[in-house]
C-alpha cells in the first residue's frame, strides 16, 4: 500500500508543479483544464483518472470505490463548449463528495479523526481566501494519502 500512496502523491504533486509553474496558483485544481489547450485537455483528466485506479487499490473497500467515483465524475463533467448545462453542479458534488468519502472512510475503517477535523479546520479557517479551493483541494489530498500511510 505505501507504493500506491507514494506514486499517487508523485502523480498529484507533479500535477500541481506542472500548473502551478506554467499558470500560477488558481482558483482550483479543476480550472486548470480550461488553461490547457487542445490536446493537453487531457492531462487533466488523465491525472484524476490516474489517481483514481491507484486508490481501487488502496484497501478501502466500498470507501476506495465511491472516492475513486468522485475523482472519476470530477474529470468526466468539465465541459470545455459550455453545451453540458449542469456541468458546474455536478462537478462539484462529485469533487466534494471523492474528499468527503474519503475522509469518512478513513474514519469508518479505522477510526482516525484526524483527516475530517483537519479538513474542517483548514475549510474554516481559509473560506475567505481567493484561491480557497485550489488550498482546500490539496490539502485534503495530501491529508488523506498521509492517512493511508498512518493506517
Amino acid at each position: 500500500m505505501y507504493t500506491i500512496t507514494i506514486l499517487q502523491a508523485v502523480i498529484f504533486t507533479a500535477y500541481l508543479f506542472f500548473i502551478k509553474r506554467r499558470y500560477g496558483k488558481l482558483t482550483s485544481i479543476s480550472a486548470s483544464t480550461y488553461y490547457l489547450e487542445k490536446l493537453e485537455r487531457w492531462w487533466f483528466l488523465g491525472f484524476l483518472w490516474s489517481l483514481a485506479i491507484l486508490n481501487l487499490f488502496q484497501g478501502m473497500e466500498q470507501w476506495g470505490f465511491l472516492t475513486s467515483v468522485g475523482l472519476i465524475f470530477t474529470g468526466l463533467t468539465i465541459d470545455h463548449d459550455g453545451n453540458f448545462k449542469t456541468e458546474n453542479t455536478l462537478h462539484t458534488i462529485a469533487a466534494i463528495s471523492a474528499i468527503v468519502v474519503g475522509a469518512l472512510g478513513m474514519f469508518f475503517m479505522y477510526g482516525m479523526l484526524f483527516p475530517m477535523v483537519t479538513i474542517g479546520i483548514a475549510t474554516l479557517t481559509l473560506f475567505k481566501n481567493k484561491t480557497f479551493i485550489w488550498d482546500i483541494e490539496v490539502i485534503a489530498f495530501y491529508i488523506i494519502l498521509f492517512s493511508y500511510l498512518l493506517r
